[in-house]
């Protein structure tokens, strides 16, 4: 007696929602239908019209929202609104990009209430240098989350196993197996969650640095084979010896897939397209390496160090991180040199700039012909 007369074919023919969801489940043989809180009005419909079908009704419940951390419902609009603040930020007038034509663009400042295809956003962040919000499952594989991490995480925003850590902290992180085992219907909560995104970032940072080195390897290389094609190649032509090595001196510094790409950057281009920072070039490479006693600019140039480091590796085999680490640190005594002020012309020669892994790590994963090659050019290099 609560419930209006429900609409259950439109004027097009086309069956409507409530319909069409319940005769859906029906034939699907869905036993508990788990759905946000928003459908809850919608649930005595559908046990309504499941009885006049003469349907079983599955075990529902009505979960919690998601909100994200400006206190509004998740939803992928949340990527179109981060691009139009960001176009609006720039005063952007004109379509930058090819695959947004100017009526699409124009139409699209103009009204807040249209959406640009997906295509269409990830281009123009691109463009722009924008980072947009994870909102859908294919958001977060692209960005580089681990499945498991996901899965863990969404599970603890909305429910809770109810245990604890050894350390009497409650219990947070756990595989499918035990979610599939604890999973309950009444510790669901009422309140809505919040989406904390840097917890989850967390969770996903300490499960990359959970792995082995092997296994890093194979799973980074996995995903960039479908997110990163172009680094993929690069990656697989270092071969296992040298791909692990550089799992090893990426774990600590990565938290996604994703994050790891940009310093094994100098691991993925030629040696003669590596691009240099001239200001580092100027800094590190045609100064002087060392300081005075005053602090002024002193000793070998740091061209020299690269050609003193150059006759220093071309002995070393087996060339390893750690012959590679030793090796330098006795060059360093021998031309009265900080271990640092060693490493600053040779990251810029190898790298092209100022920051990268473990210095041993990083040239072992080029390998002794590429390294050796890098160093020479970069000697040769004088500022612009």
């Amino acid at each position: 007696g609560e419930i209006d007369d429900l609409v259950l074919r439109k004027a097009d023919g086309f069956p409507t929602y409530h319909f069409g969801v319940v005769v859906d489940d029906y034939t699907m043989g869905v036993t508990h239908v788990l759905r946000g809180q928003e459908h809850l009005m919608n649930t005595p419909r559908h046990v309504a019209l499941q009885r006049a079908l003469g349907y079983p009704t599955p075990v529902y419940a009505h979960m919690p929202l998601i909100f994200n951390d400006q206190g509004a419902k998740m939803s992928k609009r949340e990527r179109d609104q981060a691009a139009r603040a960001a176009v609006k930020q720039k005063q952007i007038k004109d379509s930058p990009v090819a695959a947004i034509d100017a009526a699409t663009f124009s139409g699209w400042l103009a009204d807040t209430k249209r959406q640009l295809e997906a295509g269409q956003l990830e281009a123009l962040a691109q463009h722009m240098g924008l980072t947009l919000p994870e909102v859908s499952v294919d958001d977060f594989r692209k960005a580089g989350y681990l499945p498991e991490v996901i899965c863990n995480f969404i599970a603890i925003l909305g429910w809770n196993p109810g245990m604890k850590n050894a350390d009497g902290s409650d219990l947070e992180k756990f595989d499918m197996a035990f979610l599939a085992s604890h999973f309950d219907l009444p510790r669901i909560g009422k309140s809505n969650a919040k989406f904390d995104r840097k917890k989850l970032l967390s969770f996903n940072g300490d499960a990359l640095g959970s792995m082995d080195e092997s296994q890093f390897a194979q799973r980074w290389l996995e995903w960039c084979g479908v997110f990163a094609p172009e680094a993929a190649p690069a990656l697989a032509a270092l071969g296992q010896q040298r791909l692990g090595w550089l799992a090893r001196a990426l774990k600590p510094r990565c938290k996604t897939w994703r994050d790891a790409l940009r310093p094994a950057g100098f691991a993925l281009v030629a040696d003669d397209q590596l691009v240099y920072d001239e200001a580092a070039v100027k800094k590190h490479i045609a100064a002087p390496a060392g300081k005075d006693q005053a602090g002024a600019p002193a000793g070998p140039s740091g061209a020299e160090v690269l050609r003193a480091a150059s006759a220093a590796l071309q002995p070393i085999d087996p060339f390893t991180p750690e012959a590679v680490q030793a090796a330098l640190e006795a060059l360093a005594i021998t031309l009265g040199l900080q271990l640092g002020q060693l490493a600053a012309p040779l990251r810029v020669a190898l790298t092209g700039g100022t920051v990268s892994p473990g210095l041993g790590e990083t040239i072992a994963v080029l390998g002794k012909q590429s390294a050796l090659k890098r160093l020479e050019r970069g000697a040769a290099r004088t500022p612009a």
